[in-house]
Protein backbone atom coordinates (compact mmCIF):
# COMPACT_ATOMS: atom_id res chain seq x y z
CA UNK A 1 0.00 0.00 0.00
CA UNK A 2 1.28 3.68 -0.85
CA UNK A 3 2.39 5.30 2.22
CA UNK A 4 1.14 8.22 0.82
CA UNK A 5 -2.27 6.92 0.38
CA UNK A 6 -2.25 6.02 4.32
CA UNK A 7 -1.20 9.30 5.28
CA UNK A 8 -4.50 10.89 2.93
CA UNK A 9 -6.47 8.22 4.59
CA UNK A 10 -5.61 9.72 7.68
CA UNK A 11 -6.11 13.43 6.85
CA UNK A 12 -9.32 12.34 5.54
CA UNK A 13 -10.60 11.37 9.52
CA UNK A 14 -9.08 14.91 10.77
CA UNK A 15 -12.20 16.60 9.40
CA UNK A 16 -14.70 13.60 11.01
CA UNK A 17 -13.12 14.02 14.40
CA UNK A 18 -13.51 17.73 14.15
CA UNK A 19 -17.12 17.87 13.07
CA UNK A 20 -17.53 14.71 15.66
CA UNK A 21 -16.40 16.98 18.27
CA UNK A 22 -17.58 20.62 17.87
CA UNK A 23 -20.41 20.20 15.38
CA UNK A 24 -22.71 18.45 17.02
CA UNK A 25 -25.83 20.97 17.16
CA UNK A 26 -29.17 20.65 17.47
CA UNK A 27 -31.32 22.97 15.05
CA UNK A 28 -34.60 20.97 15.73
CA UNK A 29 -35.34 24.50 17.94
CA UNK A 30 -35.69 27.04 15.29
CA UNK A 31 -38.77 27.26 13.65
CA UNK A 32 -37.71 30.30 10.96
CA UNK A 33 -37.37 29.73 6.74
CA UNK A 34 -33.67 28.88 5.91
CA UNK A 35 -32.09 28.92 2.71
CA UNK A 36 -28.92 26.11 1.85
CA UNK A 37 -25.64 27.55 0.87
CA UNK A 38 -23.42 25.25 -0.58
CA UNK A 39 -20.05 25.53 1.33
CA UNK A 40 -16.31 23.95 0.95
CA UNK A 41 -13.82 25.04 3.63
CA UNK A 42 -10.02 23.81 3.22
CA UNK A 43 -7.68 25.81 5.99
CA UNK A 44 -7.75 24.33 9.50
CA UNK A 45 -8.40 27.43 11.24
CA UNK A 46 -11.50 28.10 8.59
CA UNK A 47 -12.71 24.32 9.34
CA UNK A 48 -12.34 25.17 13.55
CA UNK A 49 -13.96 28.56 13.37
CA UNK A 50 -16.71 27.36 11.37
CA UNK A 51 -17.70 24.15 13.70
CA UNK A 52 -17.13 26.14 16.77
CA UNK A 53 -18.23 29.38 16.26
CA UNK A 54 -21.41 29.37 13.47
CA UNK A 55 -24.03 27.51 14.63
CA UNK A 56 -23.39 29.17 17.76
CA UNK A 57 -24.38 32.14 16.30
CA UNK A 58 -27.08 30.95 14.32
CA UNK A 59 -28.87 29.66 18.01
CA UNK A 60 -27.80 33.10 19.27
CA UNK A 61 -29.15 35.63 16.99
CA UNK A 62 -32.39 33.11 16.95
CA UNK A 63 -32.87 33.78 20.57
CA UNK A 64 -31.89 37.56 19.75
CA UNK A 65 -34.23 38.41 17.10
CA UNK A 66 -37.02 36.03 17.42
CA UNK A 67 -37.57 35.18 21.39
CA UNK A 68 -36.31 38.32 22.14
CA UNK A 69 -39.32 40.52 20.49
CA UNK A 70 -42.02 38.40 22.32
CA UNK A 71 -40.99 39.80 25.97
CA UNK A 72 -38.65 43.17 25.24
CA UNK A 73 -39.17 46.36 23.17
CA UNK A 74 -38.14 46.39 19.40
CA UNK A 75 -35.27 49.26 20.29
CA UNK A 76 -33.64 47.19 23.09
CA UNK A 77 -33.50 44.35 20.15
CA UNK A 78 -32.60 46.63 16.94
CA UNK A 79 -29.43 47.89 19.42
CA UNK A 80 -27.85 44.53 19.67
CA UNK A 81 -28.34 43.35 16.10
CA UNK A 82 -26.61 46.94 14.81
CA UNK A 83 -23.92 46.20 17.62
CA UNK A 84 -23.42 42.56 16.24
CA UNK A 85 -23.93 43.78 12.50
CA UNK A 86 -20.92 46.19 12.76
CA UNK A 87 -18.76 44.00 14.12
CA UNK A 88 -19.04 41.49 11.41
CA UNK A 89 -19.02 44.87 8.61
CA UNK A 90 -15.92 45.78 10.74
CA UNK A 91 -14.43 42.12 10.28
CA UNK A 92 -15.17 41.82 7.07
CA UNK A 93 -13.50 45.09 5.95
CA UNK A 94 -10.25 44.15 7.30
CA UNK A 95 -9.98 40.65 5.90
CA UNK A 96 -10.75 42.31 2.36
CA UNK A 97 -8.28 44.49 2.75
CA UNK A 98 -5.93 41.86 3.63
CA UNK A 99 -6.57 39.68 0.89
CA UNK A 100 -6.09 42.64 -1.50
CA UNK A 101 -2.80 43.39 0.00
CA UNK A 102 -2.11 39.35 -0.69
CA UNK A 103 -2.94 39.66 -3.75
CA UNK A 104 -0.83 43.02 -4.60
CA UNK A 105 1.88 40.89 -3.62
CA UNK A 106 1.38 37.91 -5.85
CA UNK A 107 1.43 40.35 -8.32
CA UNK A 108 4.40 42.00 -7.77
CA UNK A 109 6.22 38.54 -7.27
CA UNK A 110 4.85 37.58 -10.71
CA UNK A 111 2.71 34.77 -8.63
CA UNK A 112 -0.37 33.05 -10.63
CA UNK A 113 -1.24 30.11 -9.24
CA UNK A 114 -1.83 29.73 -5.84
CA UNK A 115 -1.18 26.25 -3.94
CA UNK A 116 -3.67 24.29 -2.58
CA UNK A 117 -3.92 22.14 1.25
CA UNK A 118 -3.74 18.49 0.78
CA UNK A 119 -6.34 17.37 3.51
CA UNK A 120 -9.72 17.08 2.05
CA UNK A 121 -12.05 20.38 2.42
CA UNK A 122 -15.41 20.05 4.57
CA UNK A 123 -18.20 20.21 1.84
CA UNK A 124 -21.62 20.90 3.33
CA UNK A 125 -25.00 22.29 2.21
CA UNK A 126 -25.00 24.75 5.14
CA UNK A 127 -28.25 26.34 6.26
CA UNK A 128 -28.79 29.72 7.15
CA UNK A 129 -31.87 31.44 8.91
CA UNK A 130 -30.57 34.83 8.99
CA UNK A 131 -29.00 37.96 7.15
CA UNK A 132 -26.52 37.78 10.22
CA UNK A 133 -25.68 33.90 9.94
CA UNK A 134 -25.24 34.48 5.85
CA UNK A 135 -22.92 37.46 6.74
CA UNK A 136 -20.88 35.63 9.06
CA UNK A 137 -20.58 32.74 6.37
CA UNK A 138 -19.24 34.81 3.98
CA UNK A 139 -16.61 36.07 6.21
CA UNK A 140 -15.45 32.40 7.64
CA UNK A 141 -15.14 31.76 3.90
CA UNK A 142 -12.73 35.28 2.92
CA UNK A 143 -10.96 33.87 5.42
CA UNK A 144 -10.71 30.33 4.13
CA UNK A 145 -9.21 32.37 1.09
CA UNK A 146 -6.70 34.51 3.14
CA UNK A 147 -5.16 31.98 5.11
CA UNK A 148 -4.16 29.59 1.71
CA UNK A 149 -2.70 33.00 0.75
CA UNK A 150 -0.87 33.83 3.75
CA UNK A 151 0.36 30.23 4.36
CA UNK A 152 1.92 30.46 0.13
CA UNK A 153 3.34 33.75 0.78
CA UNK A 154 5.33 32.14 4.13
CA UNK A 155 6.41 29.21 1.75
CA UNK A 156 7.56 31.37 -1.39
CA UNK A 157 9.08 33.90 1.84
CA UNK A 158 7.48 37.02 0.75
CA UNK A 159 6.98 37.24 4.89
CA UNK A 160 8.32 35.50 7.27
CA UNK A 161 6.73 33.05 9.80
CA UNK A 162 6.31 35.64 12.46
CA UNK A 163 4.55 37.60 10.42
CA UNK A 164 2.15 34.82 8.59
CA UNK A 165 1.41 34.48 12.12
CA UNK A 166 1.17 37.88 13.49
CA UNK A 167 -1.39 39.00 10.17
CA UNK A 168 -3.23 35.37 10.91
CA UNK A 169 -4.78 36.36 14.71
CA UNK A 170 -6.24 39.68 14.35
CA UNK A 171 -8.64 37.98 12.01
CA UNK A 172 -9.44 34.39 14.13
CA UNK A 173 -9.78 37.12 17.28
CA UNK A 174 -12.20 38.95 15.37
CA UNK A 175 -14.47 36.00 14.18
CA UNK A 176 -14.52 34.56 17.94
CA UNK A 177 -15.36 37.75 19.05
CA UNK A 178 -18.35 38.02 17.05
CA UNK A 179 -19.84 34.49 17.91
CA UNK A 180 -18.75 35.50 21.87
CA UNK A 181 -20.65 38.52 21.50
CA UNK A 182 -23.91 36.79 20.67
CA UNK A 183 -23.26 34.68 23.06
CA UNK A 184 -23.31 37.25 25.73
CA UNK A 185 -26.31 39.27 24.18
CA UNK A 186 -28.41 36.17 24.27
CA UNK A 187 -27.19 36.12 28.62
CA UNK A 188 -28.28 39.38 28.84
CA UNK A 189 -31.32 39.24 26.59
CA UNK A 190 -32.18 35.56 28.54
CA UNK A 191 -31.79 37.62 31.48
CA UNK A 192 -34.23 40.53 30.73
CA UNK A 193 -37.01 38.29 29.75
CA UNK A 194 -36.51 35.95 32.66
CA UNK A 195 -37.19 39.55 34.58
CA UNK A 196 -39.82 40.26 32.36
CA UNK A 197 -41.51 36.84 32.74
CA UNK A 198 -40.82 36.79 36.45
CA UNK A 199 -42.73 40.66 36.77
CA UNK A 200 -45.48 39.56 34.61
CA UNK A 201 -45.95 36.34 36.79
CA UNK A 202 -46.08 37.62 39.80
CA UNK A 203 -48.21 39.91 38.85
CA UNK A 204 -51.01 37.13 37.39
CA UNK A 205 -50.32 35.26 40.80
CA UNK A 206 -51.77 38.46 42.61
CA UNK A 207 -54.55 38.79 40.61
CA UNK A 208 -55.51 35.15 40.97
CA UNK A 209 -54.52 35.64 44.98
CA UNK A 210 -57.09 38.70 44.47
CA UNK A 211 -59.60 36.85 42.75
CA UNK A 212 -59.95 34.12 45.13
CA UNK A 213 -59.93 36.01 47.84
CA UNK A 214 -63.36 37.55 46.74
CA UNK A 215 -64.45 34.44 45.67
CA UNK A 216 -63.88 32.68 49.25
CA UNK A 217 -65.53 36.32 50.86
CA UNK A 218 -68.66 36.10 48.68
CA UNK A 219 -69.97 32.54 50.06
CA UNK A 220 -69.09 33.99 53.48
CA UNK A 221 -70.90 37.08 53.04
CA UNK A 222 -73.68 35.02 51.67
CA UNK A 223 -73.96 32.78 54.83
CA UNK A 224 -74.21 35.86 57.34
CA UNK A 225 -77.14 37.19 55.11
CA UNK A 226 -79.19 34.01 55.30
CA UNK A 227 -78.45 33.92 59.14
CA UNK A 228 -79.57 37.38 59.90
CA UNK A 229 -82.86 35.91 57.57
CA UNK A 230 -83.22 32.90 59.06
CA UNK A 231 -82.96 31.07 56.11
CA UNK A 232 -79.45 28.80 57.32
CA UNK A 233 -81.46 25.66 57.94
CA UNK A 234 -80.11 23.59 55.65
CA UNK A 235 -76.75 24.92 56.89
CA UNK A 236 -77.56 24.07 60.77
CA UNK A 237 -78.84 20.68 59.48
CA UNK A 238 -75.93 19.71 58.31
CA UNK A 239 -73.52 20.79 60.75
CA UNK A 240 -75.47 19.15 63.41
CA UNK A 241 -75.59 15.77 61.10
CA UNK A 242 -71.48 15.76 60.64
CA UNK A 243 -71.01 16.59 64.89
CA UNK A 244 -73.60 13.85 65.86
CA UNK A 245 -70.93 12.42 67.69
CA UNK A 246 -69.45 15.60 69.28
CA UNK A 247 -73.12 16.93 70.49
CA UNK A 248 -73.48 13.46 71.93
CA UNK A 249 -70.64 13.61 73.77
CA UNK A 250 -71.46 17.30 75.26
CA UNK A 251 -75.23 16.02 76.19
CA UNK A 252 -73.67 13.64 78.56
CA UNK A 253 -71.31 15.75 80.32
CA UNK A 254 -74.53 18.42 80.84
CA UNK A 255 -76.34 15.45 82.40
CA UNK A 256 -73.30 14.46 84.60
CA UNK A 257 -73.59 18.17 85.79
CA UNK A 258 -76.82 18.49 86.67
CA UNK A 259 -77.42 15.31 88.13
CA UNK A 260 -74.70 15.16 90.69
CA UNK A 261 -73.81 11.39 92.60
CA UNK A 262 -75.67 11.45 95.99
CA UNK A 263 -72.82 11.33 98.31
CA UNK A 264 -71.94 7.79 99.84
CA UNK A 265 -72.62 6.56 103.12
CA UNK A 266 -70.72 3.74 104.78
CA UNK A 267 -72.12 2.85 108.35
CA UNK A 268 -71.32 0.78 110.75
CA UNK A 269 -72.94 -0.71 113.86
CA UNK A 270 -70.51 -1.45 116.90
CA UNK A 271 -72.63 -3.51 119.65
CA UNK A 272 -70.48 -3.79 122.85
CA UNK A 273 -71.74 -4.81 126.22
CA UNK A 274 -72.44 -2.18 128.32
CA UNK A 275 -72.59 0.57 125.81
CA UNK A 276 -75.31 1.89 123.72
CA UNK A 277 -75.59 1.53 119.83
CA UNK A 278 -72.97 3.59 118.47
CA UNK A 279 -74.73 6.43 116.29
CA UNK A 280 -74.49 6.77 112.38
CA UNK A 281 -72.50 9.37 111.37
CA UNK A 282 -72.43 9.75 107.12
CA UNK A 283 -69.33 11.30 105.53
CA UNK A 284 -69.84 12.94 102.83
CA UNK A 285 -67.25 11.53 100.19
CA UNK A 286 -65.51 14.04 97.71
CA UNK A 287 -67.47 13.10 93.96
CA UNK A 288 -63.87 14.42 92.17
CA UNK A 289 -60.23 14.42 93.37
CA UNK A 290 -57.63 12.03 93.34
CA UNK A 291 -57.77 12.00 97.64
CA UNK A 292 -58.45 8.39 98.64
CA UNK A 293 -61.79 8.58 100.54
CA UNK A 294 -62.02 8.90 104.76
CA UNK A 295 -62.63 5.57 106.27
CA UNK A 296 -66.71 5.65 108.26
CA UNK A 297 -66.13 6.72 111.67
CA UNK A 298 -68.60 6.06 114.60
CA UNK A 299 -69.42 8.10 117.74
CA UNK A 300 -68.67 5.77 120.92
CA UNK A 301 -69.83 7.99 124.28
CA UNK A 302 -68.64 10.71 123.04
CA UNK A 303 -65.55 9.64 121.38
CA UNK A 304 -65.16 9.07 117.46
CA UNK A 305 -63.83 6.09 116.38
CA UNK A 306 -62.04 5.01 113.63
CA UNK A 307 -63.60 1.73 111.38
CA UNK A 308 -60.04 -0.46 111.20
CA UNK A 309 -61.36 -2.83 108.42
CA UNK A 310 -62.46 -0.07 106.03
CA UNK A 311 -61.20 -0.12 102.79
CA UNK A 312 -58.46 2.78 103.42
CA UNK A 313 -55.19 2.42 101.55
CA UNK A 314 -53.57 3.06 105.07
CA UNK A 315 -55.63 1.13 107.76
CA UNK A 316 -54.96 2.50 111.28
CA UNK A 317 -52.80 0.26 113.35
CA UNK A 318 -55.29 -1.68 116.07
CA UNK A 319 -54.38 -0.40 119.58
CA UNK A 320 -54.16 3.15 118.19
CA UNK A 321 -57.69 3.63 118.38
CA UNK A 322 -59.15 6.48 120.44
CA UNK A 323 -61.47 4.61 123.02
CA UNK A 324 -59.45 3.87 126.23
CA UNK A 325 -58.43 0.24 126.34
CA UNK A 326 -59.42 -0.20 130.16
CA UNK A 327 -63.21 0.21 129.30
CA UNK A 328 -63.31 -2.14 126.52
CA UNK A 329 -61.38 -4.59 128.80
CA UNK A 330 -64.03 -4.14 131.86
CA UNK A 331 -66.79 -4.59 129.19
CA UNK A 332 -65.50 -7.72 128.12
CA UNK A 333 -65.31 -9.18 131.27
CA UNK A 334 -68.49 -8.43 132.51
CA UNK A 335 -70.00 -9.96 129.78
CA UNK A 336 -67.58 -13.59 130.72
CA UNK A 337 -69.47 -13.46 134.01
CA UNK A 338 -72.28 -12.91 132.87
CA UNK A 339 -72.26 -15.97 130.65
Amino acid sequence: MDASYVANADLERINARLIERYGQVDLSGIESASRSIPTKLYSPDAKRLFVRYFHLLQMNMQYISVIGRLYLEDAVVTDAEERLAALIQAATDRVNKAIKQSEQTFRENGVTNLGSFHIAPISADVLVFSSFARRYLELITKLDHLMLMLEIMAIDEFISITAKQQQKSPHKRAIRAIGRESLSQRIRFYKMITAARGVQSSEARGRARSRQRDEEAAPAHGENEAAATGDGDEGRVGAAESGDRDSGAAAHDEDAIQKPRAPRRRTRNIKEPGHAPAEEVAIEQPEHGDAPPAPPMHLTDGVILADPQADSPNPPETGRHLAPPQDLSESAEAAFDAV
